[in-house]
């Protein structure tokens, strides 16, 4: 293994381009986060772009953020590493149930972001076998009211149906309040119609009302939503505000990056597929994320395979690795651990002024620099890459191994 000599350093934000990155407009000053505050929380020095970025791009990214924090994998993952106690937020978004064996149901349920725990939703199962039970965490004197919320509902037909086929088998049918609305869930259309035929002929004068106890038997079902056009989108942000932080913006208005501005901020967001997770990770083959390798370049005319560096990382970190082979500008982007990203950014005539890494670690709450070393009195930090990349990676910058 051939290893590189990188020494830790302090970007500064370049002010000389007025111009946002990502238009060409105007920008006054605004903060666009690199990494976005809710995978970084408690960092010092989280590295932002102040003239760079103007505030109708700044929201866009923003909304492509947000889909994949609420929707995605990386929700829970968010909710786990990087969120402190007594934080606002749910995992609402994403459909999650654990089976209880004291009830031998399966109860819907989301994590909280105030009290970091799991939170079972209200809902009234509708099978004959489970009674016509209300579940919920609510007090004892709101059950009436909680009930007659939903008898009146289904009187009026006056909620919206879900239908789930990959809910986990045996899950009954039942009525969920989120909020303000209520929604029908079940596994089958068939099954929803006959749970709502059969409660049309309950007396619900007398409901039965359960206060679930939490404990669950370790089976756990989430449905995620996972689109890679979207992920990639995410991890092209990251890079080219990354390029705008260490090279600058007028850098990042070159024609020749200009297909990843277009990506990045241009088109809708995407809708997605779902992936389902039970407790051990991916349900199948299919339910697993799929790394990405994108070009984005104007020609699309990268060398397949071109030397990509991968780099490690734990659970919680993020790292971005930014560099040049041979005229193409790379990004290597990972998101919290996740799979690697490799993102062909411009090319192939383009040059960096260095090779480049942002790295953030949750467990230190803060970001570090770090660049090729050329002070010999500062410490070295050795960055390991792998034989098929380094002969490239080295001729491109004139380095040895170390």
């Amino acid at each position: 293994m051939d290893f590189l000599a990188f020494q830790q350093f302090e970007p500064q934000e370049r002010k000389a381009s007025p111009s946002c990155i990502w238009c060409g407009d105007s920008a006054r000053k605004n903060r666009a986060h690199l990494i976005s505050r809710k995978l970084s929380t408690g960092a010092r020095n989280a590295p932002t772009l102040q003239f760079n970025v103007c505030e109708g791009c700044n929201a866009r990214c923003g909304d492509l953020e947000q889909w994949v924090l609420r929707f995605t994998p990386l929700s829970w993952v968010r909710f786990m590493l990087y969120l402190r106690p007594g934080s606002k937020g749910t995992t609402r978004a994403v459909p999650s149930c654990f089976f209880s064996g004291a009830m031998n149901e399966w109860v819907v349920f989301h994590l909280d972001g105030a009290s970091h725990s799991y939170a079972v939703a209200t809902q009234l199962l509708l099978s004959p076998e489970s009674n016509h039970t209300l579940l919920t965490e609510e007090a004892p004197e709101s059950y009436p009211l909680l009930s007659s919320r939903i008898v009146a509902a289904l009187r009026n037909k006056a909620f919206r149906t879900e239908i789930r086929e990959s809910l986990p088998a045996g899950f009954s049918p039942r009525f969920l309040l989120e909020g303000e609305h209520i929604l029908l869930v079940a596994r089958t259309t068939s099954e929803a119609e006959a749970s709502i035929e059969h409660a049309s002929g309950v007396d619900w004068a007398t409901p039965t009302a359960t206060h679930i106890c939490l404990k669950n038997t370790g089976r756990e079902q989430h449905h995620f939503r996972w689109s890679r056009v979207n992920w990639a989108r995410f991890c092209a942000k990251t890079a080219f505000e990354a390029l705008c932080l260490f090279e600058g913006g007028e850098k990042c208005l070159r024609p020749g990056f200009a297909l990843v501005r277009d990506f990045v901020t241009g088109g809708e967001i995407q809708s997605g597929r779902e992936v389902v997770f039970d407790e051990k990770g991916p349900r199948s083959a299919r339910d697993v994320p799929t790394p990405v390798f994108l070009d984005l370049t104007v020609r699309q005319a990268a060398p397949q395979p071109i030397a990509a560096v991968l780099p490690h990382a734990e659970a919680g970190m993020h790292v971005v690795n930014l560099y040049e082979v041979r005229g193409w500008v790379l990004a290597s982007v990972v998101v919290a651990g996740f799979p690697p990203s490799v993102l062909v950014l411009g090319g192939p005539d383009e040059h960096l002024g260095d090779f480049y890494q942002m790295i953030y670690d949750y467990q230190k709450c803060t970001f570090e620099f770090a660049r090729l070393a050329y002070d010999r009195s500062k410490p070295i930090v050795p960055m390991a890459i792998p034989g098929d990349s380094f002969s490239d990676i080295a001729e491109t910058y004139r380095l040895k191994s170390v």
